[in-house]
């Protein structure tokens, strides 16, 4: 596991912890899990916003008040509440980091490998 990923999750942990006074973290919690599910999908709309202006910017389609800046942080808060939605399944660090590597290897072998034959 990468270490600097292994360190913004527990970054978050911490933060999580200290957020709702609650230190038996990482555990399945189904009420907040529903809660960052559905947060999931507002920070989704709001990066997409983010994209469609970045489009829109880029060629020259409109004259909008673009922000590479908003479009990063925007993909951020997607990237913390999934690790959330890790923390109140109970899923730790390295498990996390395991899965998405093991995925990343399939997703390779099955989008990548097999075009080759």
């Amino acid at each position: 596991m990468s270490e600097e990923l292994g360190a913004l999750y527990e970054k978050q942990l911490s933060f999580q912890k200290e957020l709702n006074k609650d230190y038996d973290l990482p555990r399945a919690d189904q009420e907040r899990y529903d809660f960052y599910l559905q947060y999931l999908q507002d920070e989704v709309d709001e990066l997409s916003d983010a994209d469609n202006y970045c489009w829109l910017y880029r060629n020259n389609l409109k004259k909008l008040k673009y922000s590479e800046e908003k479009r990063l942080k925007e993909l951020a808060d997607v990237i913390i509440v999934a690790i959330n939605l890790a923390i109140y399944s109970g899923i730790d660090s390295s498990t996390l980091f395991r899965i998405i590597d093991g995925k990343i290897d399939e997703n390779y072998k099955k989008h990548i490998l097999i075009n080759r034959y």
